[in-house]
């Protein structure tokens, strides 16, 4: 599909956080743990995102609760955030974030299809979804930069492929 060995992803400063991604498991990613996940839902080749308070418009995603496996997590915060049930995620690959005292943290980001959206849940996290297209996505999403450039990007491609298999 991708040739992971062409794809080389910038590295950008998230505050004081240093965040890159990978789409290939190496020793560092291996190590680090999962702190919270993401998922381009996709409706063709348009990208769901939520409008959330105090952040703006971005895509699902959020922190694991205890005990919480990585898509557990991804499906709940596509039901909260989105009021949506989704398709079988697609890994794309995984942010690594650096702290300032130098500890690692994950964050797996998955592309799905957004298969139905149910009553809006008492619990959404939400002012209001919409969908966006690639150009729309950069210009609204709350903050914008090389990194989620190269990502959004990646999803969307990766979303044509499979639609073309």
């Amino acid at each position: 599909m991708i040739d992971a060995n062409l794809l080389i992803f910038p590295t950008v400063f998230w505050g004081d956080i240093v965040a890159t991604f990978s789409i290939k498991a190496s020793e560092e990613v291996e190590k680090a743990p999962i702190t919270a996940v993401l998922v381009f839902a996709m409706e063709g080749e348009r990208f769901v995102v939520a409008d959330i308070v105090g952040r703006g418009w971005c895509i699902p995603g959020g922190h694991l609760e205890a005990g919480e496996t990585a898509l557990e997590a991804l499906h709940r915060e596509v039901w909260e955030e989105i009021g949506a049930k989704i398709s079988e995620p697609f890994c794309l690959g995984t942010y690594l974030l650096t702290l300032p005292e130098g500890k690692k943290s994950l964050i797996p980001t998955y592309l799905a299809d957004v298969l139905e959206y149910g009553e809006r849940p008492l619990n959404m996290e939400s002012q209001g979804i919409c969908t966006m297209s690639r150009d729309e996505l950069q210009e609204r999403y709350f903050t914008w930069d090389a990194l989620i450039e190269a990502v959004s990007d990646l999803a969307l491609t990766t979303q044509r492929k499979l639609k073309t298999r």
